[in-house]
């Protein structure tokens, strides 16, 4: 079906219209004999390539029509990219830059400011979270909050929370709310897509068959057409993404520039992400499918219901094929989450600023298991380089690598799993204040295997709490087979540098003795 899922379209058999087992071999006129094609009857390679890349496909026409009227966005129907919502953690080794990320925008609360709120966090006499503001653009109008021209064009405003979480570790959330006309996915989703082939293959079967598929003038009599088909489907599930994963870059770069964390370290892949889609008149997340299909909007299993904010829809399934990771999908229906008391209730600008009052807390327990998941892959990454072979040996670089490990991830690892590991002792004490949501389980799963709903933050906090668990024994496991193999070389040495002393004093002792021959 996709290039992504690596489906393949099988065009045609042999010269003849045959299977690929079959022999070039057509039927003889008033008779039920059959004869061989001569070779120079039969199509080249060249030929062959060039039919198939020309090929009407009727069947795939009407596969086609039938994706673009099954995926259309109904008339008076609305689909929006109302915000995109980023965190950053702050441990150990990079908290020196939270500090003077924090000297330009510094707020009071209670007199007190961000950064010395942030100096008695560390020391453990303060834990919470301070609103840092808004930031928007040079030009547009705003109260107490900040202009940035670097700001993306397309952010309306960025809100800023931090999260004083642990003494050893701090993150910032942002929003970045998107302007209607830029987050607007209706005309997408309203644009018919055709199938588009790749690049036709011969397959050609027999002796040197693989070397044969491969000379332009070759007339195989064995053979298959093969290509990749990438269908209107994909294409316009494509075309939706790849607006939405472009402004989401955009918003990483400016995040990471303004707060340079863990996750500023990589790519935008690794960062913890949730996407708020705004839907005009259809709820999320029903088995309703069309449209709604195409941003994973449509699938009740693995989602989840808000409990204490109705209306917002969550889930964790990232369609197939996606590379990122740490990303939650939050949607809902525009009227279902109107914020009363406010000149247009149901405004992406209202609703995204409500949204991120409400949900930080949410992209915070998101971060967590983010950082365990980086701390994991670097532990990974060590125990795999450990036995490498490779020629010239490195030592000093090695060791290097390992102290930068030690003093950096290593050290933070070692503070912060102690710390999740407090926190995901008590599930009340672990859920706070962040937004409760409820499982979602199909009627079908509902009927064979009967059993109560569960809740996100239960889940997330026994999640978190194993995978804290399960790293701090690993962490633990390869520190003493650091210590024990760092002991057991450094033993090697000194008896290399004993066995190479001996030499010397018996080398000077033969050389003594020859002298006083002479």
């Amino acid at each position: 079906m996709s290039e992504a899922s690596g489906n393949e379209q099988v065009n045609s058999g042999e010269n003849s219209g045959g299977g690929p087992d079959k022999v070039n071999e057509e039927p003889l006129k008033g008779s039920g004999l059959v004869k061989k094609q001569r070779w120079k009857d039969r199509r080249s390679v060249h030929s062959l390539k060039k039919l198939a890349d020309h090929e009407p496909g009727g069947l795939h026409q009407e596969f086609e029509k039938r994706e673009n009227d099954r995926t259309r966005l109904p008339v008076g129907e609305t689909a929006h990219f109302g915000a995109v919502m980023f965190a950053e953690a702050f441990t150990p080794s990079t908290v020196s830059r939270l500090y003077e990320s924090l000297e330009d925008g510094d707020r009071r609360r209670h007199g007190v400011s961000a950064r010395e709120q942030l100096r008695l966090n560390r020391q453990g006499q303060f834990s919470g979270w301070q609103n840092l503001g808004y930031v928007r653009r040079p030009g547009q109008f705003s109260l107490n909050g900040k202009h940035d021209p670097n700001l993306p064009e397309f952010v309306d405003a960025a809100w800023v929370k931090l999260h004083y979480l642990t003494a050893s570790l701090s993150i910032v959330v942002t929003t970045f709310t998107i302007k209607e006309n830029h987050g607007d996915l209706s005309g997408v989703l309203r644009t018919d897509y055709r199938d588009e082939s790749g690049p036709a293959r011969i397959r050609v079967f027999g002796f040197a068959g693989p070397i044969r598929s491969r000379i332009p003038f070759s007339r195989p009599k064995r053979f298959r057409v093969e290509s990749n088909i990438r269908s209107a489907f994909d294409a316009k599930r494509e075309a939706a993404f790849g607006k939405v994963e472009a402004m989401e870059s955009a918003c990483h770069r400016w995040l990471s520039k303004e707060y340079p964390g863990r996750f500023a370290q990589y790519d935008r892949k690794t960062r913890p992400t949730i996407r708020v889609f705004l839907i005009g008149g259809e709820r999320p997340f029903q088995d309703k499918g069309g449209w709604l299909s195409e941003l994973d909007l449509d699938r009740v299993y693995g989602s989840w219901e808000s409990v204490n904010q109705p209306g917002w829809f969550l889930s964790e399934y990232r369609g197939i094929g996606s590379e990122t990771r740490s990303i939650v999908t939050v949607a809902a229906r525009r009227d279902d989450v109107q914020v009363a008391n406010t000149q247009d209730p149901t405004s992406v600008w209202s609703v995204t600023q409500k949204f991120h009052d409400s949900h930080s807390p949410l992209a915070v327990k998101v971060t967590l298991a983010s950082l365990l998941s980086i701390y994991d892959d670097r532990l990974g990454e060590i125990r795999d380089n450990a036995q490498s072979q490779k020629f010239p040996r490195r030592p000093v670089k090695e060791a290097k690598r390992l102290e930068e490990y030690l003093m950096g991830d290593g050290l933070d690892a070692s503070v912060v799993i102690q710390d999740i590991l407090e926190i995901t002792k008590d599930v009340t004490k672990f859920r706070g204040d962040t937004p409760e949501y409820r499982e979602r389980v199909p009627e079908v799963i509902k009927a064979r295997l009967p059993r109560a709903a569960g809740e996100l933050g239960s889940s997330m906090r026994d999640s978190i709490r194993h995978r804290a668990t399960s790293l701090e024994n690993y962490t633990k496991s390869i520190t003493e087979n650091f210590r024990a193999s760092a002991e057991l070389r450094q033993a090697i040495t000194n008896a290399r540098l004993q066995r190479a002393a001996a030499a010397l004093s018996i080398l000077a002792l033969v050389a003594a003795v020859l002298a006083l021959v002479k």
